[in-house]
C-alpha cells in the first residue's frame, strides 16, 4: 500500500493541473485560447498529441454540463481490450516478459508467478536470461520462496534451447501456466532482438497447443518514450 500511495501522491500534481484546465473550459466558452490552454496542459502530462487532439475535437462538439463525461467515454473507447480473460482460461498459457536491462523483469515473473499461483494455476517459472550474471540464481530464490517449479540451465548459453526444455516440461507435466524471464535487450540490438524472434519461433512452432503472450515490461519515468 506503501508503493501504491506513494503513486497517486506523484501524480496528484499532473491530475489537479488536468483539472483546473477542465474546469476553466467549463467555466468559460469553448474558445481559441481555452483550447490552447487545455492542449498545452494535457502534453505538459504527458499525453500523447494524437490523443490530445481527438479530446479537443470531443470538447468541441459536447455541452459543457456532461463534458467530462464525454471525455471519459472516449478515454475508455480508445483502450485495448483487456485479454485477460483469455490468458486466465486458455490454457496452457506462456508468458514471455521481456524488455531492456533494469525495469524488472525477473521481479514482475515472480509477481505473476505469484499471482496466478494465488489463483489455483499450476504455474513454471523458465530461466531464459542466460546472459546475466546470477539471472538464473535469483530467479532461483523466487521459485523456492513462491514454491514454484523451475526450469532452468546454468551450463547453457542458448536461451531458445531452455525454452524448448521449459515448455517441454511444463507439457509434460500439465501445467497451467509458464511464465519466461528473458534477458534485457535494446531493439536497436539486432542479434538480440534475432535471439528473441528465435524463441518465438521455437515456441509457436514446437508447441502449437501454447497461448504464447509477451508482456513488456517499462520504465515509468521514460513517459511516451516507451512507445
Amino acid at each position: 500500500m506503501a508503493l501504491i500511495g506513494k503513486i497517486f501522491q506523484a501524480l496528484r500534481r499532473t491530475r489537479k493541473s488536468v483539472s483546473i484546465a477542465f474546469d476553466t473550459v467549463i467555466q468559460r466558452k469553448v474558445s481559441p485560447e481555452s483550447l490552447e490552454e487545455l492542449e498545452n496542459t494535457l502534453i505538459s502530462a504527458d499525453m500523447g498529441f494524437v490523443t490530445v487532439q481527438a479530446i479537443l475535437k470531443v470538447v468541441e462538439k459536447h455541452r459543457m454540463d456532461n463534458l467530462i463525461h464525454k471525455v471519459s467515454d472516449y478515454l475508455i473507447s480508445i483502450l485495448p481490450q483487456n485479454n485477460n480473460e483469455e490468458i486466465l482460461h486458455k490454457k496452457p498459457t506462456a508468458l514471455m516478459v521481456v524488455g531492456v536491462n533494469g525495469t524488472g523483469k525477473t521481479t514482475t515473473a515472480a509477481k505473476l508467478a505469484q499471482y496466478y499461483k494465488s489463483l489455483g494455476k499450476k504455474v513454471l517459472l523458465i530461466g531464459a536470461d542466460t546472459y546475466r550474471a546470477a539471472a538464473v540464481e535469483q530467479l532461483k530464490i523466487w521459485a523456492n520462496r513462491l514454491d514454484v517449479k523451475i526450469i532452468y540451465n546454468e551450463q547453457s548459453q542458448q536461451p531458445s534451447a531452455v525454452l524448448f526444455d521449459g515448455l517441454s516440461a511444463a507439457q509434460n507435466r500439465s501445467m497451467d501456466m509458464v511464465i519466461i524471464d528473458t534477458a534485457g535487450r535494446l531493439h536497436t540490438y539486432k542479434n538480440l532482438m534475432r535471439e528473441l524472434e528465435k524463441m518465438y519461433l521455437v515456441a509457436e512452432s514446437r508447441f502449437p497447443n501454447f497461448n504464447i503472450h509477451s508482456l513488456i515490461t517499462l520504465d515509468a519515468s521514460v513517459g511516451q518514450n516507451s512507445l
